[in-house]
């Protein structure tokens, strides 16, 4: 009973000491950045200005900042996914921090320039530990000493080709404009001339309330289309885009966004 009573109160302190911890991931330049040029990945440890309760000890204090370690990782959601993480860099020591009485943080910061091989979108992740030192030893030993969990974080990002789209991004409207509402509405969007051995992510972005506003068909061929409802009478605009994906490889090879120009204004009337 002795040992069970140990293990639950040795399971909550730790408890204790990560509800107090924050870890954060950030990316300059923010959400994207092109293939070739350097993203830069800044993990933030934060701790109460006071300091922590450690398991066992009988006074708040802060971590040891060359003891932290930061393990970054990527793992590519699209076009194709990544059976697991790939590693970035792993084990970084802190880089700087400060210290108020509000609030100490440690800060690792970590530069990847992505190849044009590895445009996509990609979840950005962060691992920290926290070496445990015995009395005596420094950190070159510390491969052989325990490892305590800090934290983690993840961060959405996309890397861009440099490239537009093999092509011209045309689209057509049924019924065209103007139209009297409320308008039933097909968007048709298709690349031309025809490139082989692609597929397409298509998407649009409609301005003046469309229902729905927004919409997306991946794995698509040359051409696709949208259907979507215009209910009330006024001015409606659309952007459009195409990503391009050799299909052998699975390369973002290009990207492309425009405004519908042909008509640049969907007008719809209001009923007699």
């Amino acid at each position: 009973m002795k040992r069970t009573l140990l293990g639950v109160s040795l399971l909550f302190a730790a408890s204790t000491v990560l509800a107090q911890v924050t870890v954060t991931l950030t990316a300059s330049p923010a959400n994207s950045v092109k293939v070739g040029a350097p993203v830069v990945l800044t993990a933030t440890v934060r701790t109460p200005g006071k300091g922590i309760m450690f398991p066992g000890a009988t006074a708040p204090a802060h971590y040891v900042r060359d003891r932290l370690r930061f393990t970054y990782n990527a793992q590519r959601s699209w076009p194709c996914a990544d059976s697991a993480p790939s590693p970035l860099a792993e084990n970084l020591q802190a880089t700087g921090g400060t210290l108020t009485p509000v609030a100490a943080t440690h800060v690792s910061t970590f530069t990847w320039t992505p190849p044009a091989a590895k445009a996509g979108e990609y979840t950005f992740s962060v691992d920290v530990i926290y070496l445990n030192l015995g009395r005596g030893l420094d950190v070159t030993h510390a491969t052989k000493l325990g490892k305590e969990k800090v934290g983690s974080a993840t961060l959405a990002y996309k890397v861009t080709p440099t490239s537009s789209i093999n092509g011209n991004l045309l689209s057509s409207v049924s019924p065209p404009s103007p139209a009297t509402a409320p308008v039933s509405l097909s968007l048709s969007l298709s690349v031309s001339p025809p490139p082989e051995f692609k597929w397409y992510r298509y998407q649009y972005w409609c301005s003046g309330g469309c229902q729905p506003g927004t919409g997306v068909k991946d794995h698509q061929g040359t051409s696709t289309s949208f259907s979507m409802n215009l209910p009330n009478p006024g001015q409606y605009t659309f952007t459009i885009g195409a990503d391009q994906v050799r299909q052998s490889d699975c390369l973002w090879e290009g990207s492309l966004v425009t405004h519908m120009s042909d008509p640049y204004y969907y007008i719809v009337n209001r009923a007699p």
